[in-house]
């Protein structure tokens, strides 16, 4: 440890580097993916990334989750279900 208390550990130094690569890329990809996805479709699915972080915080670092968050994602996948996109029925009378 220096003087001011900071880890100089090389291997941590390493962690943070393949971490920030990580999330340059994955936000690179969410990019061009709401480019080229249909706006309603992006719109439903950028509400994921708030279930995806709480279930990588529980899976990788151990984080706990409250009932508040399972009701909140609960919520979330409840709405996502309830405004997806959905085909469009032919009108009554129209020709196939």
């Amino acid at each position: 440890m220096t003087a001011a208390g900071a880890v100089t550990d090389d291997r941590l130094a390493d962690v943070g580097t393949h971490a920030s690569t990580f999330w340059r890329t994955a936000l690179a990809l969410l990019s061009v993916a709401l480019g080229a996805l249909p706006a309603t479709f992006s719109s439903l699915v950028i509400f994921l990334e708030a279930i995806a972080a709480a279930a990588f915080g529980w899976m990788l670092l151990g984080e706990a989750l409250g009932w508040a968050q399972t009701l909140g994602g609960l919520f979330i996948l409840a709405g996502i279900w309830v405004a997806r996109p959905r085909a469009t029925a032919p009108a009554v009378g129209s020709a196939l």
